[in-house]
């Protein structure tokens, strides 16, 4: 489980790197980007498979959006950078206070998901809906 925790953090950071890399370079608009990002983390799930559901650990299918939940906090409400990577590719305005309103909600109903809907097919849909 440890090591499926492990390989979905890197997942997750090649897409936000990968994300900000095509902004930076201005290959891709914001617009753009937070599309990229939303289809790159509802891909999360797809890790789902390798966790080992019958120990505790499959809980830790949520560290990824419960990170990413304190990281946008913090960087929205705290650092408050607008050249931040996370704010060049997530956020409408370049705005780091949009970072706890749609992303943060949206790692919010990650980490609900990925407790309660874990493996169903509820779980799936309400991540293709997001």
């Amino acid at each position: 489980n440890v090591a499926a925790a492990g390989g979905t953090i890197g997942f997750v950071v090649c897409v936000i790197s990968a994300t900000d890399f095509l902004v930076k370079k201005k290959y891709v608009t914001a617009f753009f980007s937070r599309k990229m990002v939303h289809v790159g983390a509802a891909c999360w799930l797809t890790f789902w498979n390798l966790f080992d559901s019958s120990h505790w650990g499959w809980r830790l299918n949520i560290i990824v959006p419960a990170a990413y939940s304190v990281v946008l906090f913090v960087k929205g409400l705290i650092i408050k950078d607008r050249n931040d990577p996370d704010v060049r590719t997530m956020s409408r305005s370049g705005d780091p206070f949009e970072l706890v309103l749609g992303p943060l909600m949206y790692t919010v109903v990650m980490c609900v998901v990925g407790l309660n809907l874990y493996r169903t097919d509820e779980g799936v849909m309400v991540m293709a809906v997001l």
